[in-house]
């Protein structure tokens, strides 16, 4: 297990650096080569205006990415959701990820520092401390990798610290868990608040090359209309000032599911702003990417239940097993067709005749196997041996669904 130590001052350790002097402006572009290793400056000793032919001469073909075709390598970036979707895991898995210079939901890290900055204002030491090594289950972070990801917990003055910090030791990406918290009392809603704010960030990413992202949540309602920029709490100058923002939302369907929106995307392509990208959650709060995509109109509320026809396939293997691991407690016994499919609709809130695909699906798997007594019974019960599900129950776990029966006919 990831073993932690966090010092009463995250910052304390960090020698003081002063300031650059205001006559030299150094921009640092990294241009768009395949290895992202070539870089040139532009230097004026008094002035903040460039040529067009200077940055015509920089040749740039693509915005240099964090992470390939997603984070962009310098600027604002925003994740929006409802409570409890995941948004703190997710932002913290990219964080561990570039930690460990490891691809994010299937996208290339670029980075050149493995380093990120996390500032916490709504969890606390304990709580990182436990979500961390949680989450490092399926991350693997090495003991030095560890050493990649410092978290911020005192968020007063906190544009100098972070300033400081990154001079002191760059960094790749710096998350801001939460948007709200770290506004100081100001209107979220006063757009002449929110663009002075967020511009001190602006500038702090541009000033150390690095990626800012925000957690901020979506309006009350909002998960019941279409995935959209303008859903986020706050005024427009929020995903104004912002280069990509990205919405997280809960599948209606799947609980282990969810669906990363791109709702803005300056560098982006269209066709990566009109449908969702679903994610599979696991057991220890990370995501991975499912290949599937759903386009935004299917997400309204209303329409996505519609849609979406309950079949066996509707659903995440994981829910299977976990019905299947319930039903069958303890190991052994035994339901009749007309059980199991009863089984089935209490589960899924499914009709009778959707219900009839389940047993043969779950036979195809290899979950389970069918016993015929005779023309009129034919039993289920779990394959025992090489099945992906464990069974280590014993009889105290009791059946929350019912005793089985092995005599009634189907």
């Amino acid at each position: 297990m990831l073993e932690t130590n966090f010092p009463q001052n995250p910052i304390s350790t960090f020698p003081n650096v002063a300031s650059l002097t205001a006559s030299t402006k150094v921009i640092d572009i990294i241009t768009s080569t395949s290895d992202f290793n070539i870089k040139k400056n532009i230097c004026s000793s008094n002035s903040k205006l460039y040529s067009g032919k200077d940055l015509l001469n920089l040749k740039v073909s693509e915005i240099p990415m964090l992470f390939d075709k997603l984070i962009p390598m310098v600027g604002i970036s925003m994740l929006v959701g409802a409570s409890d979707t995941g948004k703190s895991m997710l932002l913290r898995q990219m964080g561990m990820s570039v930690a460990c210079g490891k691809p994010f939901l299937n996208h290339a890290y670029n980075g050149k520092h493995k380093r990120c900055l996390v500032v916490s204002s709504e969890d606390d030491e304990m709580a990182i401390a436990f979500l961390l090594n949680k989450q490092n289950d399926t991350m693997l972070m090495t003991q030095e990798e560890a050493e990649n990801i410092q978290f911020i917990f005192d968020t007063s003055d906190l544009v100098n610290t972070l300033d400081e910090a990154l001079t002191a030791n760059p960094a790749d990406l710096v998350i801001v868990d939460s948007l709200g918290d770290v506004f100081n009392d100001k209107d979220l809603n006063q757009n002449s608040q929110v663009r002075p704010f967020l511009n001190q960030y602006s500038q702090l990413a541009v000033r150390h090359k690095c990626s800012v992202c925000f957690l901020h949540h979506t309006g009350k309602r909002t998960e019941d209309l279409a995935p959209s920029k303008n859903n986020s709490i706050g005024s427009q100058g929020i995903e104004a000032k912002a280069r990509l923002v990205i919405e997280l939302r809960q599948d209606k369907i799947n609980p282990s599911q969810r669906h990363l929106c791109i709702v803005k995307g300056n560098y982006l392509p269209a066709e990566a702003k009109t449908s969702s990208y679903v994610l599979k959650m696991d057991e220890n709060f990370c995501f991975s990417d499912t290949g599937n995509r759903v386009d935004f109109d299917k997400l309204i509320s209303g329409k996505t239940c519609a849609k979406v026809p309950k079949v066996p396939q509707s659903y995440d293997d994981s829910i299977h097993k976990e019905f299947l691991k319930e039903i069958f407690k303890p190991f052994g016994c035994k339901f009749s067709r007309n059980q199991f499919e009863h089984l089935v609709q209490t589960k899924f809130d499914v009709s009778d005749k959707p219900s009839r695909d389940f047993p043969t699906f779950y036979q195809q798997k290899g979950w389970v196997k069918a016993e015929v007594k005779h023309s009129n019974l034919t039993l289920y019960s779990m394959i025992q041996g090489d099945s992906s599900i464990p069974f280590d129950y014993g009889n105290q776990f009791g059946n929350q669904f019912g005793s089985s029966v092995n005599t009634e006919p189907n």
